[in-house]
């Protein structure tokens, strides 16, 4: 099919009345993400987020969300089913990258499924890293880091110096930088951002300090694990069998870098299994160099 006519899409910033046709494209694609997600997004880039329209029709999304002042994200490329291969896609990611670029974004970046990473290869974007959506159940009651840990050196348990507590507004400072060292990149507005919006929220606390965090989040076909960081393997699978030890019997999707083994071999363990693969581009200048160590579950394919 023929790319479309120039003069027959109108692309323009994505307001908060287009969202729930936003979100009608969300579902039609079978995503996870929710109106509060969409709410964040446009929060945090009132004027980096893009519709296309057709007519009167929204056809098409797309999204950026910076991350300090050389990196960024763009997220939520979704066009509608009856309106693909018309070159709807590629038009908005030029717009995404005209408009990061001219904000001074050296790198950008994003998380590719499958369909999508041609269009990516062809606009210049190459793999870094590769990633993979777990889905699986809410325990309803912690697991012991040992049943599921593996080849964890040993247990990590609360005690003396240890300790897994709530995370409030408090804690921002201390787990925006841990984020920076895991990430590379500061995100302290989106940090606050999906605080705010969690079912449940943890730290670990050793005896130097923060050990970790995660975040519980709702999602419009289960709960959402991440972002979940740590220092240690033990701290971070300590937090991943709390927090789904809070999730309920329901269905959770946990996106795991596939260089975390001891993640995947948890995640495994506690019955979730691999259902999609996606990877990491970058486009401009390598991504912010972070700890991939530290990290054991991303905060969203759609901001990184």
């Amino acid at each position: 099919m023929s790319p479309i006519a120039p003069l027959s899409l109108s692309l323009r910033p994505l307001a908060p009345a287009d969202l729930p046709a936003a979100d009608a494209l969300r579902a039609a694609a079978g995503w996870n993400q929710t109106i509060e997600d969409w709410r964040l997004l446009l929060e945090l880039e009132p004027d980096g987020c893009f519709a296309a329209e057709r007519g009167e029709r929204l056809v098409g999304t797309a999204t950026t969300t910076r991350h300090g002042a050389g990196s960024a994200w763009i997220g939520m490329v979704l066009v509608d089913p009856a309106h693909r291969r018309l070159g709807i896609a590629t038009a908005l990611m030029l717009r995404c990258l005209e408009r990061l670029e001219a904000a001074g974004a050296r790198s950008v970046l994003l998380d590719a499924t499958p369909a999508g990473r041609p269009l990516y290869e062809r606009l210049g974007f190459r793999p870094v890293a590769a990633l993979a959506r777990w889905e699986g159940q809410g325990t309803g009651a912690e697991v012991g880091v040992g049943a599921v840990a593996g080849a964890a050196r040993a247990a990590w348990a609360p005690g003396p110096h240890r300790r897994l507590r709530a995370a409030g507004p408090a804690d921002l400072g201390s787990l925006v930088g841990l984020d920076q060292r895991t990430f590379g990149a500061p995100r302290e507005p989106l940090l606050r951002g999906l605080l705010g919006r969690s079912v449940r929220a943890l730290v670990a606390e050793g005896a130097g300090g923060l050990a970790g965090f995660g975040l519980l989040r709702p999602g419009s076909r289960a709960l959402y694990l991440g972002p979940l960081e740590a220092v240690s393997e033990e701290a971070g699978l300590a937090l991943a069998s709390a927090l789904l030890a809070g999730a309920g019997p329901g269905p959770v999707f946990w996106d795991i870098p596939d260089s975390n083994a001891a993640a995947r071999l948890a995640a495994e363990r506690l019955g979730f299994r691999p259902q999609r693969p996606l990877e990491r581009m970058v486009r401009g200048a390598a991504p912010p160099a972070g700890d991939a160590a530290m990290l054991f579950g991303i905060a969203d394919p759609a901001v990184g």
